[in-house]
């Protein structure tokens, strides 16, 4: 099982009041869909039952997850999970869709 630290500070400004922004599990089906597709190349069992925390700073504003892996962990996230290949493919398959478009205008105009 994947371990997770959870982050009790903004990444920018150290504050520490946060609202949820999205809330799910790495094994919901849509999620699960996404990542095998277009992320990871193992096996995504570790994820099973693991909690994700998008939040947003109530000071700042900005949009981070709450939780995320452990160091040890982080490691095996860009040695054997993220490679080329899912990179090609996300870019190729969603980065230049109309809704990639619209959501990178949506965050555009929230960070203004």
């Amino acid at each position: 099982m994947a371990m997770f630290e959870l982050r009790d500070e903004c990444i920018l400004c150290r504050g520490s009041a946060f609202h949820p922004v999205w809330r799910g599990r790495f094994d919901d089906p849509d999620v699960s869909r996404f990542l095998r597709q277009f992320h990871y190349s193992s096996d995504l069992g570790c994820l099973t039952r693991q909690d994700f925390n998008l939040v947003q700073c109530a000071g700042c504003g900005m949009r981070f997850h709450q939780r995320i892996l452990a160091p040890d962990w982080i490691d095996r996230l860009y040695s054997e999970w993220i490679d080329s290949r899912q990179i090609e493919a996300f870019e190729k398959n969603v980065a230049d869709t109309d809704v990639a478009r619209a959501a990178y205008e949506q965050v555009r105009q929230d960070i203004k």
